[in-house]
């Protein structure tokens, strides 16, 4: 799956970034994962495909809990 267009926009404007390359890290039964790499640094897309299984606030709080260590930022 391709990221639209739009979406990378957004991203960009939200982040203050431009966006260099978009690959693909993997996709599971409820997301699909890409590498952003921008002229700010990479970073990892998430879109969820499934509300089913939306654990996305946890996930949020124990990455920033783990400021990069074993873990993106």
């Amino acid at each position: 799956m391709k990221v639209p267009k739009e979406l990378i926009k957004n991203i960009e404007s939200k982040l203050n970034c431009k966006i260099t390359s978009c690959k693909v890290l993997g996709s599971g039964a409820h997301n699909l994962n890409y590498l952003l790499e921008t002229d700010k640094g990479k970073f990892v897309l998430r879109i969820y495909v499934s509300i089913q299984f939306d654990n996305a606030e946890k996930e949020y709080k124990l990455l920033k809990k783990l400021k990069g260590h074993l873990a993106p930022k």
